[in-house]
């Protein structure tokens, strides 16, 4: 995302407090190079010899709700960028696929309520036939409880996506394991699986 019209804008809307809802736009924090390689290999991001480089990049941005103050606990922050990877296999048609992301909150809790965190740097590669176990470390300031759970790969307006043969929202990662073999658990949030 370069700016509020291609990607850095998301949308705020409550059915009980504000129903129309309005827009908002992030503001880029920071970029930071995260590709799990050696010490000795080279990362693509910082040279081009390279064959592996992620960044993970930060975006926040501070709303102010205090004109609905109590108002609703259904309050619903979603964004949207088109499109997904065509490396994707899991999916049918990655590449003409947006990307969608939502998130709830509840504002009737005083004096606020802060969104959780994931501490955690997402693992990009598995090793084939090897066991992982993967947790996003999320931590809530509050103390709030989190409960964890897979569900549908989601696209324009939050609809659900159409997965490729052998692939769905309970098995998002292909293993010799069959049906049920992608375990996730609903209390510490790790995903175990053996990929094949």
């Amino acid at each position: 995302p370069t700016n509020c019209n291609n990607g850095l804008q998301f949308h705020v809307a409550s059915p009980t407090c504000n129903p129309g809802g309005f827009d908002q736009c992030f503001a880029l924090e920071s970029v930071q190079v995260i590709t799990p390689i050696c010490a000795t290999e080279l990362d693509r991001c910082l040279n081009s010899g390279g064959t592996y480089g992620i960044e993970k990049y930060t975006f926040s941005k501070v709303i102010d709700l205090s004109a609905w103050a109590g108002c609703g606990s259904d309050w619903a922050i979603s964004w949207g960028l088109c499109c997904r990877n065509n490396a994707i296999t899991s999916l049918q048609n990655p590449g003409n696929q947006q990307l969608y992301l939502d998130t709830r909150l509840n504002n009737t809790f005083t004096p606020c309520n802060s969104s959780p965190v994931f501490l955690t740097n997402p693992t990009p590669f598995y090793c084939l036939g090897q066991s992982v176990s993967y947790n996003p470390g999320a931590f809530d300031p509050d103390g709030d409880s989190l409960d964890f759970a897979l569900i549908p790969a989601r696209g324009a307006n939050g609809a659900n996506l159409n997965y490729a043969n052998g692939y769905s929202a309970l098995q998002p990662v292909h293993n010799a394991g069959g049906a049920g073999s992608v375990q996730l658990d609903p209390v510490t949030g790790t995903m175990t699986v053996v990929p094949d």
